[in-house]
């Protein structure tokens, strides 16, 4: 007595069709944790320059610097320091998975008064216009404390810190207009005083 070959046939296309919906859910997947730090094909990412950013990196607050570049922008980086408590051995983090480092593309007229009023913990300007902001959503960066300031500027600890940034992407306060930052350095900004 022959037997159905039914069943056996209706188990390979369960088998096959349980592949297939494992193959296009992880594929899914993937395409959108790249969609989110990656641009969509109707947008231009704009290259920030190294040359444009000859400035002398500036310090403030308990861990924060900026440059300024030659176009109307400047690069800021704020580090949480009470959290990471950076030493001389350089800490590297991935942007996307840390709350403790921000960084911050701004464009706009008297960034020379907008920056530091609008990422400085120890400097107001009410007057301050506020620039377009971009926010930094992946990306590397290295932090490390340079040492005390011999010739400080207060009473409170002062310390030079050096960041180097790498492969930084930027997407606007709308998740718009994608900006990409190759390789940039801040080097010895003094940090770490509240003149009040």
């Amino acid at each position: 007595m022959k037997q159905s070959k039914t069943p056996l046939i209706i188990i390979i296309i369960l088998i096959i069709l349980a592949v297939f919906i494992s193959v296009a859910y992880l594929f899914s997947n993937q395409t959108k944790n790249t969609s989110q730090v990656r641009k969509s094909p109707n947008q231009k990412t704009i290259e920030l320059r190294l040359s444009d950013f000859q400035e002398e990196a500036s310090g403030c607050g308990d861990f924060t610097v900026y440059k300024y570049s030659n176009k109307l922008g400047g690069l800021s980086v704020r580090v949480n320091n009470s959290v990471l408590q950076v030493t001389n051995k350089p800490i590297i983090s991935e942007i996307q998975s840390t709350n403790n480092i921000s960084i911050f593309y701004v464009e706009g007229e008297n960034l020379f008064e907008t920056m530091p009023s609008l990422f400085c913990n120890d400097y107001a300007n009410p007057k301050a216009t506020k620039p377009k902001v971009w926010t930094a959503t992946s990306g590397t960066v290295t932090v490390s404390n340079l040492g005390i300031s011999e010739k400080p500027l207060s009473d409170l600890a002062e310390y030079y810190v050096r960041v180097v940034l790498e492969n930084i992407y930027f997407l606007d306060e709308n998740g718009k207009n994608p900006i990409n930052l190759r390789q940039l350095t801040f080097e010895k900004a003094l940090v770490g005083w509240y003149p009040g």
